[in-house]
């Protein structure tokens, strides 16, 4: 698929209401029903920029490339230490962790990501070579199993929130 515009505006859109959902995240909402409404009003426009961002991702196809991802790690690994030193904690364990904020997943979506990245040869290969129907089946039955159950039974059958790597894979594979 040939990049478009408007596919990249729409992730643009979705990083910046993710930047938007984190900031807006620190409101204290105990303080004012206000308060209340704009933290339920803002996690509900922005909650999906990250399911959109993977669904993009899906409909393009990542391709692995292990230079990209090693510049990626140095560059979180450099802004974690940063942002870790800049906040004065210089304990072992947070400077540890800021070291290997994938392996630590000191940010679950780039822990993710780096996970979809590396599966990513086989999972294109994934609706290339079932048929069409089987494709649409398995789809079916990882959305069930993985967003229809939750959502009505409130059991949550990987107890990430949806915020995990079988929640990226099956939107990953939606996407394709």
């Amino acid at each position: 698929n040939a990049r478009n515009s408007s596919f990249e505006l729409l992730r643009l859109l979705c990083i910046f209401g993710i930047i938007t959902m984190h900031t807006f995240a620190t409101i204290d909402t105990g303080a004012s029903t206000l308060n209340t409404a704009i933290h339920v009003l803002v996690n509900s426009l922005f909650n999906t920029g990250v399911t959109c961002f993977i669904l993009i991702s899906g409909y393009f196809g990542i391709r692995f490339d292990l230079k990209k991802l090693i510049s990626l790690d140095f560059m979180i690994i450099f802004f974690t230490l940063a942002s870790t030193i800049l906040l004065g904690d210089f304990g072992i364990k947070a400077l540890f962790k800021s070291c290997i904020p994938v392996l630590s997943r000191q940010y679950w979506f780039i822990t993710c990501y780096f996970a979809l990245c590396i599966l990513t040869p086989f999972l294109n290969q994934i609706p290339e070579r079932l048929s069409r129907e089987h494709f649409r089946n398995l789809i079916l039955v990882l959305l069930l199993i993985f967003s229809v159950i939750p959502t009505l039974t409130t059991y949550d059958i990987m107890q990430d929130a949806g915020k995990g790597l079988v929640d990226f894979v099956m939107i990953y594979l939606l996407g394709r």
